[in-house]
């Protein structure tokens, strides 16, 4: 889980300029499957590499994160 962790964050400029507001998976290390909806994203993911586990996270710049809890 580190591993994606880590991957994620090295990654997540281009990620949420890319592909905002969608859910990337990660396994590995690496992005598996990014999709707007959640359960088609694990579902390839789950695909593509027979596991179950796996790092996801909604791709939002961490501003509107922020402004969405408060």
């Amino acid at each position: 889980m580190d591993k994606d962790i880590q991957a994620y964050f090295k990654m997540e400029r281009g990620l949420i300029r890319k592909h905002r507001g969608k859910y990337a998976v990660f396994y590995n290390g690496k992005p598996v499957a990014i999709e707007k909806k959640l359960d088609v994203a694990l579902e390839k993911a789950k695909k593509k590499t027979g596991a179950r586990e796996f790092f996801v996270h909604l791709l939002y710049p961490l501003e509107e994160q922020t402004n969405a809890i408060v």
